[in-house]
Parts: structure tokens; C-alpha cells; sequence
């Protein structure tokens, strides 16, 4: 699967591209599902999953991006892989786009303790990045068959190979080697690059989504700040864009009420996770760091998703392409996906999730100048401009 692509260059910048005024530029925002292993159709014995989330934004002629673990369709130990293969060939048909979050979901790094510091070292060459990849793309292009069955391996979702043109790297572990391989694929953009960090962003002017012809700003800055790196995690990928992980800002005490939960948001997060800086309020922008990372309520969920959002949306309009899992929206996922995570300590069930879902939906799409798309037609929209 390689692919020649047109290669267009855009530097990071927090301004609107081409001197565009933020409010004559609609905001766009991608609900993005990664993994996706449970179909939620009623034969496979729960509700959520990926047959809820197609269905929420379908309601509203809306699509998402799915970010599939391939062997979800292929070797699914926890359901039915029949099931959950017709589930993203449905969303699909919905328009969903479907992107690659590999094969198998491996590991991109080690993270090492060294006097006090701590170095990623990374663990998979650009080789096995591609043939992670590729095993990916055979999977997902082998063609579609309605009357499939559990464990028929030769059957996938039809898709043709010309429409997988993003990715995002399993646990946001990405190092060089995804980027040459991504290139060398002729995949167009990378989805797991966390932005925001760096202490001038404030949710009002974070980097739009750019190209790698001088490197990565956003990584280097963590690289710097965050771990010991003398030389940055990522080089330069000319034409390779970015379409990052952007943070979420939970809302100072000020701003509590405003958004529908209790002040002191803040100090609840800082005593929930030791790292959590209180002055800027920023954790990583993923939808499982909000309910099993910082295990927020339903109601510190919905202030910190719809905060973060008015932050952009009266600021400089920067795309938002967000990171969500289908299966946390699955009544399965408290059964199987725990991690050694004590129950106790989560203060949402799956029914709360799915309604704080909806409802952030909901929110975001009472605005004017309001687009949900998928990551390809974001990235789309953001060539048209040059």
C-alpha cells in the first residue's frame, strides 16, 4: 500500500492560515474513536460501542473517524468479530472515515528513570511500523461480505486502500519511525501528536494543524520541558501533516459555575493526579484521561470538554480533531477493560458517559459556524486553503 500523494507545506502557527480573520472561519471539529472493539448491536449483549456513537452523530448528518485496532475485525477476543466488523462497515456507509491505529496496537516506546529524568526510548523500527501498517490496510481492504461470520478472516470492510489517509499511533507513543513510515506509505497525516502544552497556549491560540517540513514545534517543546532529549523525538517530514492531540484546560474556579460543576475543579484534579498544574489547568486531550486518568464525574467531563471548546471557539478557531474510544461508551468496557483500575474510584458509569457524550454534542452544535467532519474532510478543507 504506497501511495503518491500531493504534498502541501504549512507552517505552525496559531493564526488562521492566509491572514484569515477567526471569525470568518467556521469551526471545525472530528469526533475521532480509537480502537473500537465492541459493536454495540443488540446480539452482542451490551449497549455503546461503536453502533452508539455512529448513531448519535448520524442523528444529526453528522460523521465521525474511527482509528481501528484492525484485529478488532480479525481475532477479537472479547466479541464476536463478525459483529464488530459489520459495525464499522456500517458507520462507514454512515460516512464515517476509517483510519489506521495499526494492526495490533504495539507499544512505540520505553519510558526509562535516569537521575531523576525520565527518557523515551523508542522500541519499534520504521520497519515494523510499516508492517504494522500494512497488516492494518490488508485487513480493512479485503473485501466487504454482509453475510459474514465469526473468524472469516478473508472478508473486511471493502474499503479501498486510496481512502485510508490518516493515522493515529497506539498510547500516542510515536516516534520517528511512524513519521518515515507514514511517508513512505503515502499516509497523509498523524493524529496523535499532543499540542497545548507549551506555556503560551491557552486554549485561545493553540498551533493549527501543520506540516513537518522543519520538525515537530509542538514535541520539541515537550521534549525540552518535560523529558531529557538532546535531540527532538521527531525530524523533518516535508508535507506530512499534523493534526494533533490538542489538551484539554479545565476551567478555573471562576468559570466553574458558568459550566455546570462545583468550584475547586482545580484542586480536585491536583489531588487526583500529583503532576496536574493548577495554574494552566491542562491535561492530555483524551477521553480516557477524563474518566480513568482524573476520574471525573458526568459533570466535571461536560465543563472541562465544553470550556476547552469555547476557548477555541471565541479564540482563533483551531480545528479539533478529539481523541475518544468507542468502547468506553460500551457497558462492556467496566467489565473488561479496567487495567487493574480500582472501580471505586470511578465516578461515571458507562450509561453517564454516553449521556455526557451526547450532550457535549449537543453543545458544541448550539453554536453558530459549527462543522463536525471527519479528520480526512478537516484535512480537506485545510489544503483547500492553500
Amino acid at each position: 500500500m504506497k501511495k503518491n500523494i500531493e504534498k502541501i507545506s504549512r507552517k505552525a502557527s496559531s493564526n488562521p492560515p492566509f491572514g484569515l480573520n477567526p471569525k470568518d472561519v467556521p469551526q471545525l471539529i472530528s469526533f475521532t474513536f480509537d480502537d473500537n472493539t465492541y459493536s454495540g448491536f443488540p446480539e452482542s449483549g451490551a449497549e455503546g460501542g461503536i453502533k452508539f456513537i455512529t448513531d448519535e452523530l448520524a442523528k444529526h448528518g453528522a460523521a465521525g473517524t474511527l482509528y481501528l485496532k484492525a484485529n478488532n475485525i480479525a481475532e477479537n477476543p472479547f466479541e464476536d468479530d463478525s459483529l464488530v466488523k459489520k459495525a464499522c462497515r456500517r458507520a462507514y456507509e454512515k460516512g464515517f472515515e476509517i483510519g489506521s491505529h495499526t494492526y495490533s496496537h504495539p507499544h512505540g516506546l520505553d519510558f526509562i528513570e535516569k537521575d531523576g529524568k525520565t527518557i523515551r526510548k523508542p522500541v519499534l523500527t520504521k520497519e515494523q511500523w510499516i508492517a504494522e501498517i500494512e497488516k492494518f490496510c490488508d485487513t480493512v481492504t479485503k473485501p466487504w461480505n454482509e453475510n459474514v461470520k465469526e473468524h472469516e478472516s478473508q472478508f473486511g470492510l471493502g474499503i479501498d486502500a486510496a481512502e485510508i489517509v490518516g493515522h493515529r499511533t497506539p498510547f500516542l507513543e510515536y516516534n520517528d519511525g511512524v513519521f518515515s513510515a507514514l511517508e513512505e506509505l503515502g499516509i497523509e497525516y498523524e493524529a496523535a501528536v499532543e499540542e497545548g502544552w507549551e506555556t503560551e497556549h491557552d486554549g485561545t491560540n493553540f498551533f493549527w494543524p501543520y506540516t513537518l517540513d522543519e520538525g515537530c514545534f509542538s514535541e520539541n517543546w515537550v521534549s525540552e520541558n518535560f523529558f531529557d532529549h538532546s535531540e527532538p523525538l521527531i525530524g523533518k517530514h516535508p508535507g506530512l501533516w499534523v493534526l494533533p492531540c490538542y489538551v484539554l484546560i479545565i476551567p478555573p474556579d471562576e468559570k466553574c459555575s458558568e459550566y455546570g460543576t462545583t468550584p475547586g475543579f482545580r484542586a480536585r484534579m491536583k489531588k487526583v493526579n500529583p503532576w496536574f498544574d493548577e495554574e494552566s489547568g491542562k491535561i492530555t486531550g483524551v477521553d480516557w484521561n477524563i474518566w480513568f486518568e482524573y476520574y471525573m464525574t458526568k459533570e466535571d467531563t461536560l465543563a472541562a470538554l465544553k470550556y476547552s471548546f469555547d476557548l477555541r471557539y471565541n479564540g482563533n478557531r483551531c480545528p479539533w480533531p478529539f481523541a475518544f474510544h468507542s468502547d468506553i461508551y460500551s457497558d462492556k468496557y467496566d467489565v473488561n477493560d479496567l487495567e487493574g483500575d480500582d472501580p471505586a474510584k470511578i465516578n461515571a458509569n458507562a450509561a453517564q458517559r454516553r449521556e455526557a457524550f451526547t450532550e457535549f454534542l449537543e453543545y458544541v452544535l448550539s453554536k453558530p459556524d459549527v462543522k463536525i467532519v471527519t479528520a480526512a474532510k478537516m484535512l480537506e478543507w485545510l489544503k483547500r486553503l492553500h
